[in-house]
């Protein structure tokens, strides 16, 4: 893609586009939220995820939709999935178990959710990575 980077940053200025790898071309982007109506979007491998606001809507590999209400509203960087976890940064921390669709606080840490090994978070930082046990990160139960 970043030998077409300005063609892309072009059509992006107008409306959404993805680049089609196997094709290699630009296609209209007909996925949910093409109409501008959402802030910002994360792509999983399993789950295409909306945020508009504070309203979360997920949609899972078998194209089923669920809706969250009241989560914290952030930049699009800040915004991870995890195993199948949807993690949040920002001051208040929480996160969104994609399977149970239950919510848990987070603790504090500086940096994002980039991956899960052994157990453990790996969290990216400015200046490189911390691990973070998956019991010292996710905390108790948000209840709605």
């Amino acid at each position: 893609m970043m030998e077409h980077w300005d063609e892309f940053t072009a059509l992006y200025e107008n409306h959404y586009c993805c680049y089609d790898i196997a094709s290699e071309s630009f296609a209209d982007w007909d996925m949910p939220g093409s109409d501008d109506s959402y802030d910002n979007f994360v792509v999983d491998s399993d789950y295409f995820i909306t945020i508009s606001g504070t309203t979360v809507t997920v949609f899972d590999s078998k194209g089923n939709e669920s809706i969250y209400e009241n989560f914290t509203p952030l930049g699009m960087s800040t915004y991870s999935v995890v195993n199948d976890m949807l993690f949040s940064g920002g001051t208040d921390r929480e996160c969104i178990n994609l399977r149970t669709g239950k919510r848990y606080s987070v603790s504090d840490y500086d940096g994002w959710v980039v991956w899960y090994l052994d157990g453990s978070y790996i969290i990216r930082q400015d200046d490189g990575y911390i691990k973070v046990a998956e019991s010292e990160l996710i905390g108790e139960e948000i209840k709605s």
